[in-house]
């Protein structure tokens, strides 16, 4: 995200030095400017919450799957030693965080993280997948 924000900062200066001329630039094209890194930001949120919505489609998708193969194989009781989530203390883990590998919260609560960090060791979560459970 960092590069993104920089290369978005990048992009509206040379927009505004393009559009504006470096030697007609005053205190008074402010505004421009402003307007300029509106839109970008806006851009870029429409952007992460496509991506969000995209990562919630595929995670569905997964949990759908490992639904149907856990209903294949009789007699298994579906809550039995799962671990509860860390956050609301509710749900059943079912994601697996990646880098760091730790089961520890339930898909709602991981959409609810402000920041994209593990909650147990603040690692920076890369990936997030169903917990398969035969």
């Amino acid at each position: 995200m960092r590069s993104f924000t920089r290369s978005v900062t990048v992009w509206v200066t040379s927009l505004d030095s393009t559009l504006l001329g470096r030697s007609q630039r005053s205190t008074g094209d402010r505004g421009n400017s402003q307007t300029i890194n509106f839109w970008a930001r806006l851009r870029y949120y429409r952007h992460l919450e496509a991506h969000r919505e995209q990562e919630r489609k595929e995670f569905n998708r997964l949990l759908a799957e490992a639904a149907r193969q856990q209903n294949n194989v009789p007699g298994q009781d579906n809550l039995q030693g799962v671990a509860m989530c860390v956050i609301c203390l509710n749900q059943p883990c079912i994601c697996v965080l990646l880098d760091c590998g730790h089961v520890c919260c339930c898909h709602t609560c991981y959409q609810a993280l402000p920041q994209q960090y593990c909650p147990i060791c603040r690692q920076r979560i890369v990936r997030v997948l169903p917990l398969y459970q035969v």
